[in-house]
C-alpha cells in the first residue's frame, strides 16, 4: 500500500506494541517468558477515502480501539517502518504543523461517552462548541443562528432541549452516548472516527443515526466505521475489514449485497452470531458448535496462523502442519476478497 492518492488517511504496516504496567501482569508474562509485550496491531494496512465508510469489525480486544488512537494522534507509539499519512502527509508532522486544524477536520465517536463528557459542563455548552470547531463566529452562535439546526438534530438524535441544560451526570448511558454522536455531527468533519457508536442504544435511534452517517458521507464524509455488529457494519460500509488479534485476515467491498460469497473461519463466527442472519441462513448456526473456545492467549511470535487454536478446520489432516508452522499470506480470492487463510489456494479460486 504505496499510494496514497494525496486524499484521506492511508495505514500502512502499523504495527504496535504495548507492555503491560501492573507489575503482576508483568511478572505473569516474564514467567511465560513472554518478556511483557503484548503486540496489539500487526503489520495492518487499511485507507479511509473521502466519502467511503469502512467497517472494522472483530471481537473485543483484537486491536480495533487501538487503531481508531492511532489514527486520531491519541496514541503515538509505534513501530518505525510503520506509517499513517493524512491527506499525502505523515501524521506525526500533521499533528506537529496544525494539530487544532486536523481535530476539527477529523472528530471521533468514542465507545465510552464519558471519554468526551466533561462533568463539571452543561450538555449544551459541549454541543454549542461543535459550531465553533467548524468555523462559526461567536456572535452569530449567541444570536442563535444555528438554532434551527440545532433543533431539527435534537428531534433526529431523541434528544430535548431540557437535556441541554443536563451535565452528564443527569444524562442516561444512551443519552450521553447520542449527545456525543449530536456534537460530531453538527462539528460537521471531513472524516469520522466512530468507535462501537451504536453500543447501547436501541434500534429506532441505530436506524436514526445511521440516515445521518449516509447523508454526511454522500456529502463526501470518510468513515471508518468500528463494530462487532455484522449487520449494521454491512448496510452502511463500502468495504469490510475483519479483524482478528491486530491483523486484518478478511477484507472485502460491496457487503451491502448480504453474506459474502467467501468467508474465513472467523468471518463465518461474526456472522452466525448475529441473530438476524443466524435465522436468515439456518445452516449456518452449525458453526457456533465447531468453534473453539480460547484456551489462553497465544503468542504473536508463534508461528502459524493466529485463528489456527480456534479454527473449526485446522484439524483437516491436509491443513494441520501449514496452519500451525506458517502465517497465511494475503491472497485474492474470487476478485474482490483478500484473505489470510490456508483454506484458500489463490490459483484454485481464480475464475
Amino acid at each position: 500500500m504505496k499510494d496514497d492518492h494525496g486524499q484521506g488517511f492511508v495505514i500502512d504496516r502499523l504495527t504496535v506494541d504495548f507492555t503491560p504496567s501492573r507489575l503482576l501482569d508483568q511478572l505473569k508474562r516474564l514467567r511465560n517468558k513472554d518478556h511483557g509485550v503484548v503486540r496489539a496491531l500487526h503489520e495492518l494496512c487499511l485507507a479511509i477515502a473521502p466519502g467511503k465508510a469502512v467497517g472494522l469489525l472483530g471481537e473485543s480486544g483484537c486491536g480495533k480501539s487501538t487503531l481508531a488512537r492511532q489514527i486520531m494522534g491519541l496514541l503515538k507509539e509505534r513501530d518505525p517502518e510503520s506509517r499513517i499519512t493524512f491527506e499525502g502527509q505523515d501524521l506525526d508532522k500533521v499533528l506537529d504543523t496544525d494539530e487544532q486544524a486536523f481535530r476539527n477536520s477529523v472528530q471521533m465517536i468514542f465507545q465510552h461517552p464519558d471519554t468526551f463528557l466533561n462533568p463539571k459542563l452543561m450538555a449544551r455548552d459541549m454541543v454549542m462548541e461543535a459550531f465553533h470547531i467548524r468555523g462559526e463566529s461567536k456572535a452569530d452562535i449567541q444570536a442563535g443562528r444555528f438554532h434551527e439546526e440545532l433543533g431539527k438534530a435534537l428531534d433526529v438524535l431523541g434528544l430535548t432541549w431540557e437535556d441541554l441544560e443536563k451535565t452528564s451526570d443527569q444524562l442516561s448511558g444512551g443519552e450521553k452516548k447520542r449527545m456525543s454522536i449530536l456534537r460530531v455531527i453538527l462539528a460537521k468533519p471531513r472524516y469520522i472516527i466512530a468507535d462501537e457508536p451504536f453500543s447501547g442504544l436501541d434500534v429506532s435511534y441505530r436506524n436514526r443515526i445511521l440516515k445521518q452517517f449516509e447523508i454526511l458521507k454522500e456529502a463526501g464524509v470518510g468513515f471508518l466505521l468500528i463494530s462487532h455488529d455484522f449487520h449494521v457494519t454491512k448496510k452502511f460500509c463500502d468495504e469490510i475489514c475483519v479483524m482478528y488479534k491486530g491483523r486484518i485476515v478478511h477484507r472485502y467491498e460491496n457487503p451491502e449485497s448480504g453474506v459474502p460469497e467467501v468467508q474465513h473461519p472467523y468471518t463465518q463466527v461474526l456472522i452466525v452470531s448475529n441473530d438476524y442472519l443466524a435465522r436468515c441462513h439456518e445452516a449456518l448456526p452449525e458453526i457456533m458448535g465447531k468453534f473453539k473456545p480460547e484456551m489462553g492467549e497465544k503468542d504473536w511470535r508463534t508461528a502459524g496462523c493466529p485463528f489456527e487454536d480456534r479454527c473449526f478446520y485446522s484439524d483437516n489432516t491436509e491443513l494441520k502442519d501449514a496452519c500451525r508452522t506458517k502465517t497465511p499470506p494475503e491472497q485474492r480470492v474470487m476478485g474482490s476478497h483478500v484473505l489470510r487463510c490456508h483454506l484458500f489456494e489463490a490459483k484454485e479460486q481464480q475464475p
